[in-house]
């Protein structure tokens, strides 16, 4: 879940009991370009390559 610096506490509840596994906070666009990249690099390392038989 991505939300501006104003997010309050219900928000993160509300987002997290509908199966949000993270909550970020983005203040600017290089805060957004920063965690998505993190996001992606957490996402492509816990994958498995596929293999064809």
């Amino acid at each position: 879940m991505l939300d501006g610096p104003a997010a309050g506490v219900a928000s993160v509840v509300t987002a997290m009991t509908a199966g949000a596994i993270d909550y970020l906070t983005i203040a600017d666009d290089d805060s957004l370009r920063s965690k998505l990249a993190n996001a992606l690099a957490e996402c492509h390392g816990a994958t498995r390559p596929t293999t064809r038989d």
